[in-house]
């Protein structure tokens, strides 16, 4: 097996000290990131999958469920009310599609000098699922975590 060319998407940050002061000259690069991604994540509704959908609605049901239980009594309405309108996205109109499920920094492989995508690792956890539930990979790319918690890298007009 070959090994796919890139650096993950955390080492090249670190590389070039994104996480400590993004500056305009760094912008080029993560609109290159930002703009793959979203073209990987488009290229998935070109190809809609079957999905036992009734299946798969009760499992976001009993998520939904979980959160109500377990979060804060003031985030109750708002999780019953996202609960209420699953139907929304489990029609025949709305694509299910092939879905990573862990697009952290550490599984986007990018060319560290230009930041285009190389690859999209560790595919363990993919499963057939709404199109869009997997756009939360997005804020890895805006931002990070760190000892004080989550930054916004700042955003810069284009050069």
């Amino acid at each position: 097996m070959e090994k796919l060319p890139g650096a993950t998407y955390i080492e090249a940050c670190l590389q070039h000290n994104v996480y400590e002061a993004f500056s305009p000259e760094q912008y080029p690069r993560q609109s290159n990131t930002v703009t793959d991604f979203a073209k990987f994540l488009a290229a998935s509704w070109k190809s809609p999958q079957d999905i036992d959908t009734e299946s798969t609605k009760a499992k976001f049901i009993e998520r939904f469920n979980m959160l109500a239980r377990e979060l804060l009594s003031r985030f109750t309405p708002r999780i019953h009310e996202i609960s209420n309108s699953l139907d929304i996205v489990f029609t025949a109109d709305y694509p299910s599609v092939l879905t990573h499920g862990d697009l952290c920094e550490m599984n986007f492989l990018v060319d560290p000098q230009s930041g285009h995508l190389t690859g999209v690792i560790d595919w363990a956890e993919a499963e057939i699922l709404p199109f869009g539930c997997a756009l939360w990979g997005l804020k890895n790319l805006l931002g990070f975590m760190d000892g004080a918690g989550w930054s916004w890298l700042a955003l810069f007009p284009r050069p």
